[in-house]
């Protein structure tokens, strides 16, 4: 088990610019070849969300255009939402951001982020990075090794899945990740680590039942991967870690809504349910860096009250690590 990590200064001045002042490139250029104001909240240059034919990720750290995802929100000239914008692996974005190449070279801030974020960590292999500015919470959940049917239904029995229907052996294990401050407005938004694990990446919520949405609204395509009322803690040859069977107690969730300045609405106490806080790592300042185990369970500090996501800035980039195994 990785011990979380909590680093002011991680990044200096001069790093904490150029990635923040490329994103803001890229966001414009974006915009102007649209045609629409554009707000992205996601663009990965790893492209770890594409696997090959057999279910692997390809080398996430090698640029590919075609593997350059984008998640973005578009703006008519009065500031009225006008439509989601994806434009990821579409032959024209991809000829766009060759043709732009003298304004921003995509590729070469591909590798100038991962280049950084490998020399800080020489004994770990980077596995995919990724700018968030992200408008919105998400259930409890954690990252790393998926398996390969997470968007299938829900079997009538977890016990009937065979190992092959959900394994992939990759010679890999995840070991930690983290975020980094780009431009987060609030110094005391960041990250609730529980003390809870799973080895595989899913999403925990004992308070809602499968068939509804998520905590946020979220339509699940990911039943495979949902943890929800009613389940049982095991599923894929593993049951999750240090799991109470309880309500979270008063201490912990009155840590996580900071004595009611967070909004209880949005995050009640029952959806802790089984849940104990490791530790609640905060943003601080621009070039601050935290990290965690990839096998815990964590979830977005829930927001103040009136806080409007939309409108702040909360820029991270976001990195995973791992080892090979063989």
């Amino acid at each position: 088990m990785y011990q979380n990590q909590h680093i002011n200064d991680f990044l200096n001045d001069e790093e904490i610019s150029v990635i923040h002042n490329g994103f803001k490139t890229f966001n414009r250029l974006h915009s102007e070849w649209r045609g629409y104001q554009s707000k992205i909240y996601e663009l990965q240059t790893s492209g770890h969300w594409f696997k090959d034919e057999v279910g692997f990720h390809r080398d996430d750290t090698v640029f590919y255009y075609e593997y350059v995802h984008l998640d973005a929100a578009l703006y008519d000239d009065t500031g009225k939402h006008v439509k989601q914008d994806r434009p990821d692996g579409s032959s024209d974005f991809i000829k766009w951001m060759k043709d732009i190449k003298s304004q921003f070279d995509i590729e070469e801030f591909h590798y100038y982020m991962t280049n950084l974020i490998q020399k800080k960590f020489p004994d770990q292999v980077l596995r995919w990075i990724a700018l968030y500015d992200l408008p919105f919470l998400f259930s409890t959940h954690t990252d790393g090794r998926d398996v390969k049917n997470k968007r299938d239904p829900r079997p009538e029995k977890w016990s009937d899945l065979k190992r092959s229907d959900w394994f992939i052996e990759e010679g890999w294990e995840y070991t930690y990740q983290g975020l980094i401050n780009i431009d987060v407005e609030n110094p005391d938004d960041g990250t609730v680590i529980f003390d809870q694990t799973f080895p595989y990446s899913t999403y925990l919520d004992f308070s809602i039942p499968p068939e509804e949405p998520g905590r946020f609204g979220q339509k699940f395509s990911k039943q495979m991967i949902r943890f929800a009322k009613g389940d049982e803690i095991q599923r894929f040859d593993a049951e999750i870690g240090n799991f109470t069977h309880q309500p979270m107690s008063d201490e912990d969730y009155l840590w996580i809504t900071n004595n009611e300045q967070y909004n209880k609405n949005l995050w009640p106490q029952e959806a802790g349910y089984g849940l104990t806080v490791d530790d609640i790592l905060t943003f601080d300042m621009p070039g601050t860096m935290y990290s965690w185990d990839s096998s815990k369970y964590h979830i977005v500090k829930p927001m103040k009250k009136g806080d409007d996501l939309e409108a702040k800035n909360r820029l991270t980039l976001s990195f995973v690590l791992g080892q090979y195994t063989k």
